[in-house]
C-alpha cells in the first residue's frame, strides 16, 4: 500500500543508511512497516538478493512536488527522485510494467504470472487549454495568424482547434508542463523563433530613481579606498564553521552564534558569516601565493547576526567595511591611516578614538579597537602570526573590520560654510613627556575639550623615545593653532587657555611638559 510515514517509524535504504521518516513523507509499505521511500529509493528489506525466487514489480507516477520534499529532507537524492521531480507521463506507468515484465520474459530471468492490479488515484484523461489566440501575440509582441499558431502547436503533438477568436488545445499527458495561455506563447515562441520577436521599448510612464543617502556614502567611501589605491573584493556570504578556528578561536563555546543553512551545498558554505576576516585572509593569501608582491584589498557587505538560535526572527544584517593588506609601507599605522581618512570623509575625524585590546586573530600589542564615543565600532592590527600560517602567510598582513552601518548612522549630511578668516592666527607648540601607555588620541581629545573657542586646530607631529626621555616614558609634541573670528587674540589670552590645557593635561593624564 502507499500511504504517509507514521511518527517514528524509519526504513534502512538500498543505499545502506538509516532513515529517520517524518508525518507527510509518501512510502510504500506492507501491513507492518515501510518498505520504499515513495519516488525516491527503495527499502534493504524489500531489496533483491541472491534467494530472492519472487518479485512484485510496481510503477506509478509520484506527485513531483512531495518526491522533492522528502528527498530534500532525507538529504537523499536519486536517479528516481529526479525524474519524479520533473513530471512524468501518468499514461506510461502501465506502459512502463509490461515492458519490464516483457523484457524478464524474453531475457529468461523469470518467468511472468498473469493478472495486474491497477489503482489509478488520478484521471488519465488529456486536458483542454482554452485562450484567446490573439493574446498569445499579445504576450509576445508578435503578429501571428491563428493558423501558424496552430501548425507550430500541431507540431508539437497538440490537438489545436479554432472557432473565432478562440484557440482550443489537448495536450498530451506527457506534456504535463504546459497549463495556461503563458505556456503555450512560450511554445510558439521558442518554435517561431526568439530572434525574429522584435525588440520594442518597455511601456509606461518613466520615473526617474535617485540614490539614497546611504547608497551615495557607501559610493564615497568605496571612492576613497580606492583613492587610497586599494582594490574591492566581493565573496560569498556563506561560510564554514572551521573558519572560527582558522581565526584564532580554539574554543567552540567562544564561537559567536551563526545561521546554519538547511540545504547547504557543501560543509565549506554551510552557514552564514558573522565576520569578513576570513574572507579578506582567504583573498589575500590567494594572491600571495600567486606571487603577488603588494596586495590591498577591501569589501563592503552584511554580516549576519541572529537575533536568538533557533531563530524566530529575520538575523541583523550589519553593513561591514572589511579591510586588508601586505607588502610595501603595509603597518599598523598606515592601516590607522586608512581608518582616519574615512572618517574624515564622514565628518567624523573628532569623534572616533583608538584603544589597545586583543582580538584573537590579531597579534597581541599591535591590536586596536575603533571608537565613536564609550561604542566599540571595529577593529584593527596586525594579523597573529599563528593565524598566518594558517593562511599560509609568511609575511606581516594587517586586517581591519569596521561597523559601516553605525559610522554611516553618525555621518553629517551637509557642509557647513564660513567666510575666510581675518584675523591671524596664534600659532604654539607643547611637548609633553607621558607614560608610553597613554596614546595620542586620549591627548587630542583633552586639548580639544579644553581648549574651547578659540582652538583652531591640534595635530600630533613627532613622538620621541630616548636617552635623554626617562624609562617607560616618551615625548610627544603637539601644534596647537588659535584663532578668534571677531578678534586678534592677545597673548593674555591665549598663555591663559595655554596653561589650563596643560594643567588639565597634568591633572587628568599625568603629562609634564618637556
Amino acid at each position: 500500500m502507499v500511504r504517509t510515514a507514521r511518527p517514528g517509524e524509519t526504513i534502512v535504504t538500498l543505499d545502506g543508511k538509516h532513515r529517520d521518516l517524518t508525518e507527510g513523507m509518501l512510502v510504500i509499505a506492507d501491513t507492518d512497516k515501510p518498505i520504499a521511500v515513495a519516488g525516491v529509493m527503495g527499502g534493504a528489506n524489500s531489496g533483491i538478493t541472491d534467494g530472492t525466487r519472487q518479485i512484485v514489480l510496481e510503477s506509478a507516477l509520484f506527485q513531483g512536488a512531495s518526491v522533492r520534499l522528502t528527498s530534500r529532507a532525507l538529504g537523499l537524492r536519486s536517479e528516481a527522485s529526479s525524474r519524479f521531480e520533473k513530471g512524468l507521463d501518468i499514461n506510461m506507468a502501465r506502459t512502463a510494467v509490461d515492458r519490464a515484465a516483457q523484457l524478464i520474459q524474453e531475457l529468461g530471468a523469470g518467468t511472468v504470472v498473469e493478472g495486474c492490479i491497477d489503482v489509478l488515484g488520478a484521471s488519465t484523461d488529456r486536458k483542454t487549454i482554452t485562450v484567446k489566440w490573439n493574446r498569445i501575440n499579445e504576450l509576445l509582441g508578435l503578429k501571428l495568424s491563428a493558423e501558424v499558431m496552430k501548425d507550430i502547436l500541431t507540431r508539437l503533438g497538440l490537438e489545436i482547434t479554432l472557432d473565432g477568436d478562440t484557440l482550443s488545445a489537448v495536450v498530451p499527458t506527457y506534456r504535463n508542463d504546459l497549463e495556461g495561455v503563458a505556456d503555450l506563447a512560450e511554445e510558439v515562441a521558442r518554435i517561431y523563433g526568439y530572434d525574429k520577436i522584435p525588440m520594442t521599448l518597455m511601456e509606461g510612464s518613466a520615473s526617474r530613481g535617485i540614490r539614497t543617502r546611504k547608497q551615495n556614502w557607501i559610493d564615497a567611501v568605496k571612492q576613497a579606498m580606492v583613492g587610497m589605491g586599494m582594490y574591492e573584493t566581493m565573496t560569498y556570504s556563506f561560510a564554514s564553521p572551521a573558519v572560527y578556528q582558522s581565526i584564532g578561536m580554539s574554543d567552540p563555546m567562544d564561537f559567536p552564534p551563526a545561521i546554519r543553512i538547511a540545504n547547504p551545498l557543501g560543509e565549506d558554505q554551510s552557514m552564514l558569516r558573522t565576520t569578513m576576516m576570513p574572507s579578506m585572509l582567504e583573498v589575500l593569501s590567494r594572491n600571495y601565493n600567486r606571487r603577488l608582491e603588494d596586495c590591498s584589498i577591501f569589501e563592503i557587505n552584511p554580516v549576519f547576526l541572529p537575533k536568538s538560535l533557533p531563530l524566530t526572527d529575520l538575523p541583523d544584517e550589519v553593513l561591514t567595511l572589511a579591510m586588508g593588506q601586505y607588502g610595501e609601507g603595509s603597518d599598523f599605522y598606515s592601516m590607522k591611516g586608512k581608518i582616519e581618512t574615512i572618517a574624515e570623509l564622514l565628518g567624523l575625524e573628532y569623534k572616533i578614538s583608538f584603544r589597545a585590546v586583543r582580538h584573537p586573530a590579531l597579534h597581541p600589542g599591535r591590536t586596536a579597537e575603533v571608537r565613536i564615543g564609550d561604542q566599540p565600532v571595529g577593529v584593527f592590527g596586525e594579523v597573529h602570526p599563528k593565524v598566518a600560517d594558517n593562511y599560509q602567510l609568511d609575511i606581516r598582513v594587517m586586517l581591519g573590520e569596521l561597523n559601516l552601518a553605525v559610522l554611516l548612522d553618525h555621518a553629517k549630511t551637509g557642509c557647513q560654510y564660513r567666510p575666510l578668516q581675518r584675523y591671524p592666527a596664534v600659532p604654539r607648540d607643547l611637548a609633553l613627556i607621558v607614560k608610553k601607555t597613554v596614546p595620542a588620541g586620549q591627548i587630542l581629545e583633552q586639548i580639544r575639550k579644553t581648549g574651547g573657542k578659540i582652538l583652531e586646530d591640534v595635530s600630533l607631529f613627532d613622538i620621541y623615545e630616548g636617552s635623554q626621555i626617562p624609562e617607560g616614558y616618551k615625548s610627544m609634541a603637539f601644534s596647537l593653532v588659535y584663532r578668534a573670528s571677531d578678534r586678534t587674540l592677545k597673548d593674555d589670552e591665549v598663555n591663559k587657555v595655554h596653561k589650563k590645557i596643560l594643567d588639565v593635561l597634568e591633572m587628568e593624564i599625568g603629562a609634564k611638559l618637556r
